[in-house]
């Protein structure tokens, strides 16, 4: 006969590896219990299959932490999660963001919906249409905000409003947070979607704003096809001149990189109608794609071949468009 201490004993036992098997089951292979993901953060790839992941392994309590901008860590630890974010509390943060002449409180509302717990959040996602310029600004930092670190999926609402967000205009609102400047926010995240950005960035080559139509050339180009390579050279090429615009030309140089071989006939075609500067750069930017520099010594080598920049060896190559400055800042 089981006594009642030896029956509580074996159900402890099984509830146990019940348990162990139910973390066995959303863990890979030979991880470790306490980490149970550590996967790059990196491309057009990142938030999608993030937030695929999260979505299995919730009901366990799991949440993102973003330690840098190359990893997502899931944890196994209910204790961190955010307290729930009841409807109506949501939508009076989103009121908040109006231009309403309230000191502040439109940026302890940013801050409360960035850090509001994984998912979706409708009233957001509206605020995006807002006629309130404040509000629909600090609604598309919040959610580029929450899709980088890892707490929602990049959507068709949030990839247009980033192309509008490639627009001069008024932004000083959102000083002193993650979303300032508007533009690079945009740019970045942009620059992670640009399939999924395509339709609204083609259309943007038509701008009528000039910095709008170089920010949407250099995000769409790694995705371009043949009629998207051309309209991109002629919208970057000519940023490549002397034009004493700071950061205009390495800015410029990079995008037409990221066209690869698809903007090589283009470019070649508009050699000879540039100056000196902008015919340098084009000749880099041709010997980058045909002949990438293979180690320090070929990349310290390139310096020789322009004079627009000390910074970079070879800015065709080097320039990073998350921490270098943009044409217009």
């Amino acid at each position: 006969m089981v006594g009642r201490h030896d029956s509580t004993r074996a159900l402890r036992v099984v509830a146990g590896v019940l348990g162990a098997c139910a973390v066995l089951f959303v863990l890979p292979l030979g991880d470790d219990p306490d980490l149970a993901l550590d996967t790059a953060r990196r491309s057009t790839t990142k938030p999608a299959a993030a937030n695929a992941i999260a979505d299995a392994v919730r009901p366990l309590g799991e949440y993102f932490a973003a330690p840098d901008r190359d990893e997502i860590v899931l944890r196994l630890d209910q204790t961190a999660l955010p307290a729930p974010v009841p409807d109506a509390t949501v939508e009076a943060l989103v009121e908040a963001l109006r231009d309403d002449g309230i000191p502040h409180n439109g940026l302890a509302a940013f801050a409360e919906l960035c850090a509001a717990p994984n998912g979706a959040i409708a009233a957001l996602t509206a605020a995006l249409g807002s006629a309130d310029v404040q509000q629909r600004g600090f609604a598309a930092a919040i959610l580029r905000e929450r899709c980088a670190a890892g707490r929602a999926l990049v959507s068709d609402e949030l990839c247009a409003a980033s192309v509008d967000d490639l627009r001069s205009g008024h932004d000083s609102f959102l000083v002193g947070t993650s979303g300032y400047p508007r533009a690079r926010s945009a740019l970045v995240l942009l620059c992670g979607h640009g399939q999924q950005a395509a339709p609204w960035l083609r259309r943007a080559l038509d701008s009528g704003d000039s910095g709008q139509r170089a920010l949407a050339a250099f995000a769409l180009a790694p995705h371009a096809n043949d009629v998207d390579a051309a309209r991109i050279v002629r919208v970057l090429a000519p940023h490549l001149a002397d034009n004493e615009q700071p950061g205009d030309a390495l800015f410029a140089g990079h995008g037409l990189f990221r066209l690869g071989h698809r903007g090589l006939a283009a470019l070649r075609d508009w050699r000879p109608f540039v100056d000196a500067q902008a015919a340098s750069l084009i000749d880099l930017v041709v010997l980058d794609v045909v002949t990438p520099p293979r180690s320090k010594a070929e990349l310290r080598a390139r310096g020789s071949l322009h004079r627009v920049t000390s910074v970079y060896h070879d800015p065709v190559f080097e320039f990073d468009h998350e921490r270098s400055a943009l044409p217009r800042e």
